[in-house]
């Protein structure tokens, strides 16, 4: 009797916590695809450990999975035993086995698929995977899926799709030292080998043409000689760089997280809803304890910490590995005309 008690306090508790978390609260997923030669997934039919930020949260180590044939990420809900799956409209991206997917979509109803991150600068290179059923040579034969790969160079934020050198090297905006004789002298093979020819030629222009400034997100930030009503001078400890980690020391991460407190700097009470955004495009909001948790690509950025009612907060950080940044916000003072 008192087994069976506990048992039910336990199903109770797990529901309760469910209804917290967001991501909890799907419906389950189940892949149907026996009967054929090959599975419909990205990597395998089996999870892989993973992050996903769902509906404004960020969930780390948890076991996902990717069927690229119908567009469904979905994860393992161990507790219970069965698979939920995540609405598309809801995930901003995912990372399994250390590959980023990032959501693109401008229209929930088109179901559009992920873009993978393949290289991120200046220029940022994206592939999307999809796979489609085909019918066998012989009609005893399984059905098989067969994937398609597209891929996708970003520049100032406008997506082009690339097929071959000279699509790629019509959206570089300095062409001088991306020739088609360096190409041939780096061997590279745009039909057999797609995505590592784009990645290595985007790397090369990346580091070898000559950048706007406007391109530098380090620069955002102008001051004029007569100060207007709405220019905002930055604060010394606003143009501090902050670094973290050791730029020496070699990690196998592409990627790091961020995480503190934002307060008020008066009260010292927590601020909730509070928005974290980066030059990098992402963005998170603090929960009821003002916690937030940003993951970000290792390397510079500009941080902007706002909510209602308060000043906006920029920090210059360099990130290298995981760190803990805390931040006290100021009232907001309306300035008269």
């Amino acid at each position: 009797m008192r087994i069976s008690a506990l048992f039910s306090l336990l199903v109770m508790s797990i529901g309760c916590i469910a209804q917290e978390l967001h991501i909890y609260n799907g419906s389950e997923y189940t892949a149907f695809y026996r009967g054929m030669r090959n599975h419909p997934f990205l990597f395998s039919d089996s999870v892989n450990n993973g992050d996903v930020f769902y509906d404004g949260a960020l969930y780390k180590n948890i076991r996902l999975n990717y069927n690229i044939a119908d567009n469904q990420v979905y994860f393992r809900y161990e507790t219970l035993g069965y698979n939920i799956r995540l609405l598309n409209e809801k995930i901003s991206y995912f990372i399994i086995n250390g590959r980023k997917f990032e959501n693109h979509s401008t229209n929930a109803e088109l179901n559009e698929p992920f873009f993978e991150l393949l290289y991120n600068g200046h220029l940022k290179v994206y592939a999307v995977h999809e796979k489609f059923i085909r019918q066998p040579l012989k009609a005893e034969d399984p059905l098989f899926f067969i994937q398609y790969n597209k891929y996708y160079v970003a520049y100032k934020g406008k997506l082009s799709r690339v097929n071959n050198l000279s699509s790629l090297l019509s959206i570089l905006p300095d062409k001088e030292n991306i020739t088609r004789k360096w190409v041939r002298s780096q061997k590279l093979n745009f039909k057999k080998h797609p995505e590592q020819s784009i990645v290595k030629v985007v790397e090369y222009a990346d580091k070898n043409i000559v950048w706007p400034s406007t391109d530098i997100a380090a620069q955002e930030v102008i001051v004029e000689n007569k100060p207007s009503v709405t220019t905002r001078i930055p604060s010394l400890e606003e143009n501090r760089l902050l670094e973290f980690g050791n730029n020496l020391k070699p990690s196998v991460k592409s990627t790091v997280t961020l995480a503190g407190y934002i307060k008020d700097g008066k009260t010292g009470e927590s601020i909730i809803g509070a928005t974290v955004t980066s030059g990098a495009g992402s963005a998170v909001t603090t929960d009821q304890f003002g916690y937030y948790s940003i993951t970000l690509p290792k390397g510079r950025h500009t941080l902007v910490f706002s909510s209602s009612g308060m000043n906006d907060t920029r920090r210059q950080i360099l990130v290298n590995d995981d760190g803990k940044l805390d931040i006290e916000a100021e009232v907001g003072i309306r300035r008269k005309r």
